[in-house]
């Protein structure tokens, strides 16, 4: 009878667990709990601490990191094991919901209402360990907008490790997929297999499978090769990377691709830190605590750290594009039909290459070769180093007087130019054969963007299309309704889209849905947006904005009402830089 007693007992448990287990599928995700959060405004009759639960497991399963248990089966586990709310905080009944749930980690947090704004306060908590993983806040005037940021943030907290199972080349297979909460696009650090935190490189996801996904290495920070069995972390973007260049803005709207991008968190409020009276100057780029810009004929180096000049030169004719930069050569094209190379250490003239009309399309840097376009009507690429021609393409009817032509966007394999008479070409950017053109029947005046295979490009007519970057055929085409769009910017997941009349929109990269929308902020100008990873930076004609990138929410603004002239934002560092003219301004932040 006794041992009657004890198998049913254990049948019991067993049954018992089980029934929470179904609940709660296997699906190789950490498995997490969260308790209903704690209303500091004593308010009995208030609902928020379970919204913000409900709204949190949500989100998190949107994000694909966590297996969440819903609310309601945790509240049930809670009342069968005669435990509250309250009581999971204390000191024994965080391990024994975990054990009874077998769940690994708590959400538990609290709210603060006040003057129309919540802010949350959060915490994960390691059911084993007993000890806090991550501590995170936010703060909106929503509570499912806090949410939100809340969930991105933990989720950014919370790293997968796994390791590199096969490699060719730069392609390479992981052991992480769909189920352990993976997702497309995303960045990979490369560290050493023997513990030692030394970073290899980047990568990023491009396939995904249940178990195992494959992916492409897009950086190299040491010359020793990267095999198998190195671990891959997906961490925040600024502990992915270990290398200063990747803070650097070097050409047009910052890289080869034309993002708009850069991957740090830039904390608010913003602070003048300096300003200096250049006038009316170029797009700006930034490298080596130097911004690098040009003003009529004058070509000029000034110190982010105070705005001190560290080198002027002129040049014989008015100069006509953005600097781009590239290991110690700076290269800027002028309206005496030449493209300038000169040394960044002192503005040294190293060569120059004559075209036959201006050169105002801002040039792009990449494998030792230089591409920019002329009025002339062709796309030129010239050696970096020697500026002799390598190749050079005509493009029938693309330039149009008076405007400036859209900057080249260079991948691995092509160069692809939005043109004024609605062509989209790609052409090989080796030897410079045209491999596909699309045409739209609108002007395309923005240089086109390039993320993983796709391009993005804004159409004058309102539509932004994502086109697939081999073989030109249309994945999506999104209405913005702008009819004149002057920004086009990427983190590689969202597309941020403004007009000049100030309406700006974020889509989603996949699908070109809208996620939300803002009307009239302010007139802006020309690729006016820029965009890091919490923040959308925008100049506009009375000053600089930055709005929560998730939510769109105007988080700050400074206002400098009596500009004759604004130009595109960078960001630099802890930097932000601006020309509201005739003054440069260099705003300070607490990057995190």
């Amino acid at each position: 009878m006794y041992l009657l007693c004890v198998l049913l007992i254990i049948i019991s448990g067993l049954f018992s667990m089980c029934k929470y287990d179904i609940a709660l599928a296997d699906t190789g995700k950490p498995k997490v709990a969260i308790v209903p959060f704690d209303l500091l405004n004593k308010d009995s009759n208030s609902t928020a601490g379970k919204q913000a639960a409900e709204v949190l497991t949500t989100e998190l399963v949107a994000l694909n990191r966590f297996a969440v248990i819903e609310r309601v089966q945790l509240e049930r586990i809670l009342e069968e094991q005669k435990i509250s709310l309250s009581g999971i905080l204390e000191d024994k009944n965080p391990y024994q919901i975990g054990q009874i749930m077998h769940v690994n980690y708590l959400i538990i947090g609290s709210i603060i209402k006040e003057q129309g704004t919540f802010l949350i306060n959060s915490r994960l908590v390691d059911i084993n360990g007993g000890y806090i993983i991550s501590v995170q806040s936010a703060k909106a005037s929503k509570l499912s907008s806090a949410i939100k940021i809340l969930a991105e943030k933990i989720i950014d907290d919370f790293p997968l490790e796994g390791n590199i199972v096969k490699i060719k080349d730069d392609d390479i297979v992981i052991n992480l997929g769909k189920n352990q909460g993976l997702s497309p696009k995303t960045e990979l650090t490369i560290f050493s297999p023997e513990g030692d935190g030394k970073i290899f490189g980047k990568a990023r996801v491009k396939e995904i499978g249940d178990d195992v996904s494959r992916g492409v290495i897009t950086m190299h920070y040491i010359p020793e090769p990267i095999k198998q069995g190195f671990k891959i972390h997906t961490l925040k973007y600024q502990e992915q990377i270990d290398d200063k260049s990747q803070m650097n803005w070097d050409m047009f709207l910052r890289d080869r691709f034309h993002s708009g991008f850069v991957p740090v968190n830039m904390e608010l409020p913003f602070s003048v830190k300096w300003r200096k009276n250049l006038g009316r100057t170029s797009a700006l780029v930034c490298r080596n605590n130097a911004v690098y810009l040009a003003s009529g004929i004058q070509v000029s180096a000034i110190s982010t750290e105070n705005g001190s000049v560290i080198w002027e030169k002129e040049l014989p004719d008015i100069l006509s594009s953005s600097p781009a930069l590239y290991k110690n050569m700076l290269y800027i094209g002028s309206s005496d039909y030449n493209l300038y190379a000169l040394s960044m250490q002192d503005g040294e003239i190293k060569w120059k290459f004559k075209t036959n009309s201006y050169v105002n399309s801002s040039p792009v840097v990449y494998d030792e070769k230089v591409f920019f376009a002329s009025f002339d009507g062709y796309i030129y690429v010239v050696d970096s180093v020697s500026g002799e021609l390598v190749w050079k393409l005509k493009i029938e009817g693309w330039s149009v007087s008076g405007e400036t032509l859209p900057s080249p966007t260079v991948t691995e394999e092509n160069v692809y130019l939005g043109t004024y008479n609605g062509h989209l070409y790609a052409v090989d950017m080796k030897y410079g054969f045209l491999k596909w053109e699309h045409f739209f029947g609108a002007k395309i005046n923005l240089p086109v963007c390039f993320i993983d295979g796709v391009v993005y490009a804004a159409v004058e007519d309102g539509e932004v299309y994502a086109l697939d970057g081999l073989t030109g055929k249309v994945i999506w085409k999104s209405t913005c309704h702008y009819k004149n769009i002057a920004s086009l910017a990427t983190d590689g997941n969202y597309l941020i889209i403004n007009d000049f009349i100030g309406n700006i929109c974020k889509l989603n990269g996949s699908n070109g849905s809208k996620i939300w929308e803002i009307k009239s902020i302010d007139q802006m100008p020309k690729s006016s947006v820029v965009v890091a990873n919490n923040l959308i930076i925008i100049s506009t004609k009375t000053g600089l904005i930055a709005l929560n990138k998730i939510t769109g929410e105007n988080l700050w603004s400074y206002q400098q009402p009596n500009s004759e002239d604004i130009g595109p934002p960078i960001i630099y560092k802890d930097l932000v830089l601006v020309n509201f003219s005739p003054y440069l301004y260099a705003f300070s932040s607490s990057r995190k």
